[in-house]
């Protein structure tokens, strides 16, 4: 079994990645687009376009599976520049399918592509549209320049509130599931918060769920233990720089869980004059987390605003 296996047997965020549309949690309305794609066999030019861990990847790999396309994947991330387009995609695009399939370039995190990446890109797009669709995946829209958009059909991930309680009833029910399916007895309190924190991030969702699972069970206790945030608040409120950085460099990948935390105990840890300016500070550093890049760095100076600006009970 090679790593890659071994990592898909292991991770559930892998293991149950759903392989068809109709087993992916979506809207009723992006479940019909997406239908309707699958029925005729051909997509156009897709811009899959919402938050992380949302599940735009996942639509597009099932879309590409089921319309037995080929497929390139690339994830602009690691391979965002020039060199990219210009030789494994015009490589790729440029040839006929060997089974006279529709051939798909799946560009994953294309918001991360360089502008002259995009320039090219957009060219390729255009002279290889007969047999070669692209799909993009991207979490800020506005990165990516208006040619591109114009040339793609834009799937909106973003959801209403309606739609979010539905879907988050849906994903509740779908890691009882997952629970079940690995021999793991879970309080439906313990699961119904994990989903409440992280979701619409699945991906958090299932990694959260089976980092809290790994004793066998799932319970309040090994959902708290996973994220030790008492510990964290403690060296805040007494000042302990120190004691916040090491926390901070044991924790940062978990920064999204310690700022909804930190939202949900608003009213237990700071004194009322305090609260509004800590929600302004939670917000501002919530969207610069999502572009740093050095996380734990970023995450370090939200909590040091906070720790030196305001009043804790």
């Amino acid at each position: 079994m090679s790593l890659n296996e071994k990592a898909e047997s292991y991770l559930w965020v892998e293991k149950y990645r759903p392989a068809n549309i109709a087993d992916i949690i979506m809207p009723a309305r992006l479940r019909e687009e997406c239908e309707g794609y699958v029925n005729d066999k051909q997509i156009p030019h897709m811009l899959l376009a919402g938050s992380a861990g949302i599940g735009k990847t996942t639509v597009a790999r099932a879309l590409i599976n089921m319309i037995d396309a080929d497929m390139l994947y690339i994830n602009a991330s690691n391979e965002s520049g020039v060199d990219t387009i210009r030789t494994k995609i015009v490589q790729f695009a440029s040839t006929a399918s060997f089974e006279g399939n529709l051939k798909v370039v799946l560009l994953d995190e294309a918001d991360q592509l360089s502008h002259q990446a995009q320039g090219i890109l957009r060219a390729v797009m255009e002279e290889f549209h007969q047999n070669t669709r692209f799909i993009l995946t991207c979490n800020f829209k506005n990165k990516l320049m208006d040619a591109i958009h114009s040339r793609c059909v834009t799937v909106d991930f973003s959801t209403s509130s309606t739609e979010k309680d539905q879907l988050k009833a849906k994903a509740f029910k779908r890691c009882l599931e997952i629970l079940k399916a690995e021999n793991i007895e879970a309080d439906k309190p313990a699961v119904a918060s994990i989903v409440n924190r992280y979701f619409p991030d699945m991906r958090r969702v299932l990694g959260a769920m089976q980092k809290a699972s790994l004793g066998g069970s799932l319970t309040a206790m090994s959902i708290s233990e996973s994220i030790p945030t008492d510990a964290l608040f403690d060296a805040m409120r007494n000042k302990k720089f120190t004691d916040v950085r090491k926390w901070v460099a044991q924790n940062s990948d978990d920064y999204q869980a310690v700022i909804r935390e930190i939202y949900d105990r608003l009213l237990e840890l700071f004194a009322g004059p305090s609260i509004p300016q800590v929600v302004v500070t939670l917000d501002l550093y919530q969207d610069r987390m999502t572009r740093t890049a050095d996380i734990e760095i970023t995450m370090m100076a939200c909590l040091t605003e906070i720790m030196a600006t305001v009043e804790w009970k």
